[in-house]
């Protein structure tokens, strides 16, 4: 009896907190919203492991993160999604969906991190919800999960507008909408014309913006958007629906963090070539790197190398290439190292062999390019990288007892957050953060003496 009470209350919020949302009052809708889920949350304390309670207290979370995001709460947004992608990966045993409820929790915190600014864990969540659809576009139940997948396409594409590579981001652009239109009755609609819309605003951008950075006589594309045949499209879908694409990540988000819209990832590779030599990477590590056939390029970055077995080595080179690029072009290197670092998420941390093998490698980078943007003003950035550099410190804490040059890196890897906090003005909070990694520094240190 009393679940069916506290159902009908967390109902009674979530209806006015989507009225409160309908009404452009924010605060409201994350309050309600709130409420919503705690009813649901003490629910679930009473029946643990009852597995519909828990799927209504993830939904509810995943709800309560887009209402956040909508609010401009975008760091509690990231927390609260990453509780609802703890809910649902508890029921990963007994429910066949959940894989893609976790995907949809992910690509959201993508677009959260998005909006701080913390583009290496966006592209990393990004990257991690397509593969957590993979196995239901490629299963025979595909039909069910097309429009789903496709969302989730078209908001990987407008992550790697921001972030990533523009060559890699306009096919997956291209692909979603080609994935919409052959739904196009659904996808004409809500919940999917605003993912349809952004898919043909990011190809239409990165089009435009390619064809001005290369210049042609009878260059068929201009600034103005609707010059390109997605622009096109996108303007007659607002008319039709009477939905605006409107600003997810791209437009002024992606200055600030990523290079240019014409700097792509191979471009940076030939930069990084002819500024270190041919030799810096080998040919058998080049070769293992899935050059784009036809125009068509993959839709995250850890299916440039096709071989699992050769991720992690290929991804550890990539990312020495571009800190040693650093020093000599900041933009080509950081191209690059994002790269490999979503690589290194998606393979290394799946092998405590390619961690300890590849780990210091991706330390070390980590450090110099959350030096690098912190000293260019790009704080997100630079604390989302330190965040990143702090995790080596619990991964690599194992292999550093016998090797001093590691136990320094570590430890500037743990207190590298509160240096950067403070460096950037938040000087009562880095000193606070600064105190507790000191703290588990010192057990880190009396652990390597005690081994």
């Amino acid at each position: 009896m009393y679940r069916e009470a506290y159902l009908a209350e967390a109902v009674y919020l979530y209806r006015h907190a989507r009225q409160a949302r309908r009404d452009g009052d924010a605060g409201a809708a994350v309050r309600f919203q709130t409420q919503a889920a705690d009813r649901v949350r003490a629910l679930v304390a009473k029946q643990p492991d009852d597995v519909k309670t828990v799927h209504e207290l993830g939904a509810c979370l995943y709800n309560l993160g887009d209402i956040l995001i909508g609010a401009g709460l975008a760091d509690d947004a990231v927390v609260c999604l990453t509780e609802c992608e703890g809910w649902y990966r508890s029921l990963r045993e007994g429910e066949p969906k959940a894989d893609a409820w976790i995907a949809d929790a992910t690509i959201r915190r993508a677009f959260a991190y998005g909006k701080i600014g913390a583009g290496a864990s966006a592209m990393v969540d990004a990257q991690a919800a397509i593969e957590g659809y993979r196995n239901f576009v490629e299963g025979p139940d595909v039909e069910a999960h097309h429009l789903d997948y496709t969302r989730v396409l078209s908001k990987n594409a407008d992550v790697l507008s921001a972030f990533g590579d523009p060559d890699m981001g306009v096919w997956a652009a291209q692909v979603a909408v080609r994935f919409f239109e052959a739904k196009k009755e659904e996808a004409v609609h809500p919940p999917h014309v605003r993912y349809y819309l952004k898919a043909l605003d990011v190809a239409d951008r990165i089009l435009v913006a390619k064809a001005l950075a290369e210049p042609r006589p009878l260059n068929p594309y201009h600034p103005a958007r609707g010059r390109t045949p997605y622009g096109d499209a996108l303007l007659i879908l607002e008319s039709r629906s009477g939905t605006a694409a409107g600003s997810l990540l791209g437009g002024g988000s992606w200055t600030l963090n990523a290079p240019s819209l014409t700097l792509t990832f191979l471009s940076a590779l030939k930069t990084a070539t002819d500024v270190l030599g041919p030799d810096f990477l080998s040919d058998r590590l080049r070769r293992a790197l899935d050059m784009p056939k036809e125009g068509a390029v993959p839709v995250i970055p850890i299916a440039r190398v096709s071989d699992p077995s050769m991720r992690a080595e290929v991804a550890a080179a990539l990312t020495s290439m571009a800190t040693a690029l650093l020093p000599r072009d900041a933009m080509a290197a950081n191209r690059l190292f994002l790269e490999a670092h979503c690589m290194l998420a998606g393979s290394a941390l799946l092998s405590a062999e390619s961690m300890k093998r590849y780990g210091p490698v991706w330390a070390q980078a980590l450090v110099a390019f959350a030096r690098h943007h912190s000293n260019c003003g790009h704080h997100a950035l630079a604390l989302d990288l330190a965040g990143w550099a702090r995790t080596m410190t619990r991964e690599l804490a194992g292999s550093a007892a016998q090797d001093t040059n590691l136990q320094s890196l570590l430890a500037e890897c743990a207190t590298l957050g509160a240096e950067l906090l403070i460096a950037s003005g938040e000087r009562e909070r880095g000193e606070w953060m600064l105190n507790a990694r000191k703290v588990d520094l010192a057990d880190m240190q009396r652990g390597w003496q005690n081994v």
